[in-house]
């Protein structure tokens, strides 16, 4: 199974290294070093994503796998407060702790 259908499974995978090299590849395979460049396609200033069709499908794929990898971080995707979990990084990193 490829990683980006994963996110189907009935349960979910424990390693993350897969999703991650999976990320890298789609994203070499796109020409790209950037999931928010596939995101805007082939024309920047658009927020139309599926003016390119593989670009738009890499964009899904990028998605699905960052999924996987957002619910083997937190456990429950739906659950993250994207807010508090920025102020809680910027607090520890301003306090030195990475």
């Amino acid at each position: 199974m490829l990683e980006e259908h994963a996110f189907r499974s009935q349960s979910l995978p424990c390693n993350s290294l897969p999703f991650i090299n999976r990320l890298k590849e789609i994203l070499q395979e796109s020409e790209t070093n950037s999931m928010q460049l596939l995101r805007y396609s082939a024309v920047p200033q658009s927020a139309v994503i599926d003016r390119n069709p593989e670009n738009r499908a890499a964009w899904l794929k990028c998605k699905a796998v960052m999924w996987v990898l957002m619910a083997q971080l937190y456990g429950e995707p739906s659950l993250i407060q994207l807010g508090a979990e920025w102020d809680e990084l910027d607090r520890l990193y301003t306090q030195g702790v990475f």
